[in-house]
């Protein structure tokens, strides 16, 4: 019966080692698992981007660390005008599609998480010039004699009625023996009779009836 004590003993001793050894790996801080990037810098592109209205443009946002890798972050959109219509990200690439919808001068940015880094693209969304919708000819009628001039005006106008500077107007005599026209829109009077003078912009016209007669 001596025995059963120091076996006792024994079997006391280990337990309080093994515990001693657990108290002393519970107060040790243990390292996170995997790395955690620091981001240095976010990069957005393409930077600077002309669109028409309804046009989309991918952009791409990638963030890199200190040491030029790529980070593995999260990264929120934004714009100051237009949409955008959609996100995506792989691979430590992050994508935003940008809908131009009016015209003017927007900003599409993007922001990193964690980090906070951000960068900014530049979109001009450019208008179309409104299309030739009427040519209106002044005077609408005119008389000239055999041998002399008279001026006509054509002024290409939109859908509203305004007019439409810098068009490129072509003029048409429908009766060349009895009066010319220069491509000025100058008519000078050949011979006595009507001829019918046509301004043409953009596939729309507009006439004038120029009647010609003797000296």
């Amino acid at each position: 019966m001596a025995s059963e004590p120091r076996y006792a003993l024994k079997l006391i001793g280990i337990t309080a080692a093994a515990a001693a050894a657990v108290i002393i790996a519970c107060e040790t801080d243990i390292p996170p698992v995997g790395p955690v990037d620091s981001v240095s810098q976010l990069v957005v592109s393409p930077h600077t981007v002309t669109l028409q209205p309804g046009e989309v443009q991918a952009f791409m946002a990638v963030g890199f660390t200190a040491a030029g890798d790529t980070a593995q972050i999260n990264v929120t959109w934004s714009v100051t005008g237009g949409n955008l219509v959609d996100t995506s990200s792989a691979g430590g690439r992050h994508y935003g599609d940008y809908e131009g919808t009016s015209c003017g001068g927007f900003k599409v940015a993007a922001t990193s998480h964690p980090g906070e880094k951000s960068d900014t693209a530049s979109v001009a969304v450019v208008c179309p010039p409104p299309a030739v919708a009427s040519v209106d000819v002044t005077p609408p009628s005119a008389s000239v004699q055999a041998g002399q001039t008279v001026q006509l005006t054509a002024t290409p106008k939109d859908a509203n009625g305004a007019p439409l500077s810098g068009r490129t107007v072509t003029w048409s005599s429908s009766n060349t023996t009895v009066a010319t026209v220069s491509n000025s829109g100058l008519v000078s009077g050949v011979t006595p009779g009507t001829a019918t003078i046509t301004a043409t912009s953009e596939g729309k016209s507009g006439t004038s009836s120029v009647t010609v007669t003797n000296v």
